[in-house]
């Protein structure tokens, strides 16, 4: 590696080498703390740029030193000092190799990431941490391109200030490999940047619109479904104001019989008691006659504003203890109200609805009532009757009705994992004589898994084409310096050789 620059000649004042490590010091924290988000959390970091541009202009010792502070923003970024550590080694691996053998820095820095610097990364994300192996493999690759592309420009960055330094040379070794692997990597990163960038933007955008999509499918489904229960109870009030007992218990009777979705029906009098029921006796054989339903929690409803009313989830007065809804509307005739037609609606209808819209797609649906509590759903982690609830974790709003739930996972787990386990949420009203609200979920994982295979395979295509251009770039420098060397040797004192009489023999290369 190309000694430091003597900075007595090029900086004189002692203070302006201190404000110019600090500057390269601070620099290189915010190039890391302000990464360049690829996608799905993986980041592409510039602190080790200026890491690399201090042990060039400052010597081993504070490059080390830098490496060690500036990688330490990482602990903050992604909760775990793992990077720090690969990163600092890095540093210290290419200070070792250049310092004994005649290599270039980038081809150095490759030889770190193929011996050490992935298998670290593969042991401490995979076998300290536990993550999957596909994450693993997407990291190690970026963790790679990202070390081997930073040396490339700080190399590049110094011998452009080499060029103005009249008291430093540069070696045409240096500037004829760092500019071959430029050649062949910078235009390869971009391209694979801004690919995997829109592919990335697209695969959101069209997760977000699927679960539009089916959140507005089942929405309506929901609600043709309640103006339907509506309608018939509606029907069924219509023939209770007549007052005739026989036929609305006949009524009571064939319209249970010929609607599926409803467990029960009856009728209940202006207290809220049972006067005429369908079945008229429950499972255990008790009467549903004469039970007093009055202390209900749709109750005050119903008697503050006189209109149908969907009620919460609750247990049952009547029939078995399986959880139930009902769906209450008013009979008033005159202005007043004569009673109620209260319909027991089948929950396990309501669940198949919602599941034939949703068919075998991984969404997961919750409908929860009024107070929160979980009517029907298909996740296992919720039962009915109990507060709808999705741990510790933080919202990300996307508009009015989605956001993205990244949930809170172990703390050195890095943020690939937490985007893997999050999931877009739907929110929608029912809004049809109804304060239940539908939830819509749609995984982030699958999506991000069949892009992760696709990014997988550009980086590892990348740093493949990467090392193998350092090293293409190696052999050739090293071919070309060995013509140049035979033409210096051939030349030496080619003037008092020619005056001599001598004949030179010119070597034939390529």
């Amino acid at each position: 590696m190309t000694k430091p620059l003597p900075f007595a000649n090029l900086i004189p004042s002692q203070g302006l080498r201190w404000v110019l490590l600090v500057a390269l010091l601070v620099s290189g924290l915010l190039g890391n703390y302000f990464k360049y988000p690829l996608f799905f959390e993986i980041d592409f970091l510039f602190g080790s740029i200026f890491s690399f541009l201090i042990l060039q202009f400052f010597g081993r010792s504070y490059g080390i030193g830098a490496a060690l502070l500036v990688s330490g923003v990482t602990y903050f970024i992604w909760g775990h000092p793992y990077a720090m550590i690969i990163m600092t080694a890095e540093l210290a691996f290419v200070t070792l190799l250049t310092g004994r053998y005649k290599i270039s820095l980038v081809f150095a820095d490759a030889i770190y990431w193929v011996l050490l610097g992935m298998p670290m990364v593969y042991v401490f994300y995979h076998g300290v941490m536990g993550m999957p192996e596909a994450v693993t493999h997407i990291t190690l690759t970026k963790q790679a391109v990202n070390g081997i592309t930073n040396v490339l420009i700080a190399r590049l960055i110094f011998i452009l200030i080499g060029f103005r330094a009249t008291a430093f040379s540069i070696t045409l070794r240096e500037i004829l490999h760092t500019c071959m692997v430029l050649c062949v990597a910078l235009p390869l990163l971009l391209l694979i940047i801004i690919d995997s960038r829109n592919d990335f933007e697209k695969g959101i955008a069209r997760t977000q619109f699927d679960l539009k999509d089916n959140a507005l499918k089942v929405n309506k489904s929901l609600q043709l479904w309640i103006k339907n229960r509506e309608a018939g109870l509606n029907n069924l009030a219509s023939i209770a104001q007549l007052g005739d007992s026989a036929r609305t218990q006949a009524a009571l009777d064939q319209h249970r019989n010929s609607d599926l979705n409803l467990l029960r029906v009856g009728f209940l009098s202006p207290a809220f008691v049972s006067t005429l029921y369908s079945p008229m006796t429950n499972e255990q054989g008790r009467s549903n006659i004469g039970v007093d339903l009055s202390d209900r929690s749709y109750v005050p409803r119903l008697r503050e504003q006189a209109k149908p009313v969907l009620s919460d989830i609750m247990q049952p007065r009547l029939g078995s203890a399986v959880p139930i809804v009902a769906f209450m509307h008013p009979v008033i005739k005159d202005i007043q109200v004569k009673g109620y037609i209260s319909g027991v609606l089948s929950l396990e209808q309501v669940r198949q609805l919602i599941a034939d819209q949703v068919g075998a797609s991984v969404l997961r649906f919750t409908l929860i009532d009024r107070s929160g509590n979980v009517i029907v759903t298909n996740r296992e982690d919720q039962k009915p009757m109990t507060p709808f609830a999705l741990g510790d974790g933080n919202f990300k709003k996307i508009d009015d009705s989605t956001s993205q739930w990244i949930p809170k996972i172990r703390t050195n787990a890095p943020f690939f994992e937490r985007f893997r386990k999050s999931y877009y949420l739907n929110e929608s009203t029912l809004g049809v004589n109804s304060d239940w609200r539908l939830l819509l979920e749609l995984p982030v994982g699958p999506m991000q898994k069949a892009l992760s295979e696709i990014y997988t395979k550009r980086l590892t295509l990348l740093l493949v084409l990467l090392l193998l251009g350092t090293l293409m770039a190696e052999l050739v420098v090293r071919h070309i310096l060995k013509v140049f060397g035979a033409l210096s040797e051939t030349t030496a004192d080619l003037p008092s050789r020619l005056s001599s009489g001598h004949t030179v023999e010119w070597p034939k290369t390529q």
